[in-house]
């Protein structure tokens, strides 16, 4: 199972089509190194069958014999070490689990309508697609209890500046805001009847807020002071809202959550850092991520 998966859609806008390499970008392993990048089936097509094999085990097991033999003699000139770990995971994925996690006919029909959002028409001005965010959110749940440890949701089209190529936000919100109530709340849902939920850390957040007035064409413009952050789940002290904004919600009244406390936040979560000893070789950054920032403790 693949440590970390990034679950977006095939965009048919070509604005969508736009933001959607930005996600990609921003979810790279940066200075972790390549072998740490997520698994993406780009969403493209059906993930569990074009991730099923469809040769005989013992004829795969046939070229993979040849591989080791042509890797053997180039190793003669040069080193095939990065390349043989990521063929190795190729191999595992394909022999894993990993296909079935993804395969959504295994869930029961009334869970499947539970987090259904393909009703509902997403997009910007000139093309429109069926929400997949249910079937994200769905496969989410399988990927992490299958052993999956991060997964990465995007969901496009929150640009609401009421111009060319996005609508305003008396349009925009409720097409945006639906799929998302639906596809989150059947995901929280279905980790708690599951006894999940206080292993499962959510965070929903983007890379900015929105302009706290609405623009003369009725739309919000890109918006830096301020933004959404919100977690469930993670056995954190929910169901409480922590600081305010300004009267004119434009910028933070009290000690505001920057993006390095929210990472220290989902840091604690996964182990305790005031016992935590470091191997050698993690990038100095992340390890500074730790070091420099404090968590939200009234989380804790």
């Amino acid at each position: 199972m693949p440590t970390y998966c990034l679950l977006n859609s095939e965009e048919v806008d070509s604005q969508f089509r736009k933001e959607k390499p930005r996600v990609v970008k921003g979810s790279a392993p940066g200075s972790l190194g390549s072998n740490y990048a997520p698994f993406n089936p780009d969403g493209k097509g059906d993930a569990a069958a074009n991730m099923t094999m469809r040769l005989e085990e013992h004829r795969l097991g046939d070229r993979r014999a040849l591989l080791r033999q042509l890797d053997t003699f180039k190793s003669r000139v040069d080193t095939v070490d990065g390349i043989e770990t990521i063929r190795r995971q190729a191999f595992d994925l394909l022999l894993g689990s990993a296909a079935e996690a993804f395969d959504l006919t295994k869930e029961d029909q009334r869970t499947r309508d539970r987090y259904d959002t393909s009703g509902m028409r997403v997009g910007c001005k000139r093309a429109f697609r069926p929400s997949q965010l249910g079937r994200h959110f769905l496969t989410a749940r399988r990927l992490v209890e299958a052993g999956c440890g991060f997964v990465t949701i995007h969901s496009a089209g929150w640009d609401m500046h009421a111009d060319n190529n996005n609508q305003g936000v008396a349009t925009a919100m409720p097409m945006m805001s639906a799929p998302i109530d639906k596809a989150l709340s059947a995901f929280v849902d279905d980790l708690r009847d599951r006894g999940m939920l206080d292993d499962v850390l959510i965070v929903v957040t983007g890379d900015f807020g929105r302009t706290p007035k609405i623009n003369k064409n009725g739309g919000r413009d890109h918006w830096a002071n301020l933004g959404t952050l919100a977690f469930a789940g993670g056995g954190l002290r929910n169901g409480q809202v922590v600081g305010r904004s300004a009267r004119n919600n434009d910028v933070p009244a009290t000690d505001p959550v920057d993006a390095g406390r929210m990472m220290s936040t989902i840091f604690h979560t996964l182990f305790d850092v005031g016992v935590l000893r470091v191997t050698r070789g993690v990038p100095r950054d992340l390890l500074a991520t730790v070091e420099r920032n404090e968590p939200i403790h009234e989380l804790f």
